[in-house]
């Protein structure tokens, strides 16, 4: 792995073309942002000088959420410039943890995880990132899998410290599913990773099948835990479970089939819509205008970023680190 982090190595200098590309989109107006919609929930409870106040009120939904605003509030307050630079930062950090990542998944494959993670960076579907403060965990969560991600990878590459990177993306991963169950969904992603990776570097299936069980009971162990604590502990301990309540679950018990043909229905929708409705919703036709100025500019300014990005993309294709070997 010297190669990969070493100094001229294009691989470690994309991060920068991500942030480059976050701040552009997201910093630009960084000096006029304010407070907005759920912030002032926590600006309320930051006002108390109490945790305890904090986890009265994530007691009835996600009770673990807290320790994010516990740990930060006291550092930024409530200053909605600081908690703008920290959604931005954590943006970036999982935009990072997903290049580097997905790039030991798929070595040869640089272009194209290049742009998944472009792609992220400017997804449109997502329009309220200026709610800085209630956004924070959830981008906070997506960072910690993809650090654990990593921290996974690198136990795999790295049998001698095969405890260190476990312990490390174990306890990233526990505390991303117990901040938010939002992300679940990537966590069962985990074991199709490392069969990809661990098939690279053993031929036989039975073989890799076996090193892939030992690689991902850590993480099987962590998701029994996560499954404890939210259908156990938390209904437990809420004053209203019914709130953030698993009706789903409740649903397909109760009428299986019915409730399958349902979900299935829903996820065909949601798929069309977030690969492409949101695609195409901010491509207004009245918003092509050729006489306006800042039309020009910023489609202008776009492609000039998407022809450095593919460039830059092009020229770390070139390059292969040393696990492709």
């Amino acid at each position: 792995m010297k190669t990969f982090f070493s100094k001229n190595n294009p691989h470690t200098l994309f991060p920068l073309v991500l942030l480059g590309i976050v701040l552009i989109t997201y910093g630009y107006q960084l000096s006029r942002m304010g407070l907005y919609w759920d912030d002032w929930e926590i600006i309320y409870l930051d006002n108390f000088n109490d945790a305890r106040a904090y986890w009265d009120y994530f007691l009835h939904a996600r009770p673990l959420t807290s320790w994010l605003y516990l740990l930060l509030s006291p550092l930024v307050g409530m200053n909605p410039i600081a908690w703008q630079v920290i959604n931005i930062l954590f943006r970036w950090a999982g935009l990072t943890g997903f290049w580097f990542a997905l790039r030991y998944i798929w070595p040869k494959r640089s272009f194209e995880v290049g742009w998944i993670c472009l792609l992220m960076a400017v997804y449109p579907a997502f329009t309220q990132h200026s709610v800085a403060v209630t956004y924070a965990r959830h981008f906070a969560c997506i960072a910690l899998f993809t650090g654990s991600l990593w921290f996974n990878l690198q136990a795999v590459e790295n049998p001698k410290k095969w405890w260190i990177f476990t312990i490390m993306a174990t306890l990233l991963s526990l505390l991303q599913l117990i901040t938010l169950e939002y992300f679940f969904g990537l966590e069962l992603l985990r074991p199709f990773f490392l069969w990809i990776v661990l098939q690279r570097k053993h031929s036989n299936w039975r073989k890799t099948l076996k090193k892939l069980v030992l690689q991902w009971v850590p993480y099987i162990l962590v998701i029994l835990v996560f499954v404890g604590y939210r259908f156990i502990w938390y209904p437990m301990v809420s004053p209203n479970p019914e709130a953030n309540a698993p009706v789903l679950f409740e649903r397909l018990t109760a009428n299986p089939f019915g409730e399958l043909i349902k979900f299935t229905n829903l996820v065909v929708q949601d798929f069309i819509h977030l690969n492409l409705d949101n695609w195409l919703e901010p491509m207004e036709p009245g918003d092509f205008e050729l006489k306006a100025k800042a039309n020009w500019l910023s489609w202008g300014f776009g492609a000039v970023i998407a022809f450095f990005s593919a460039w830059f993309l092009l020229h770390c294709g070139r390059e292969t680190p040393e696990n492709e070997a």
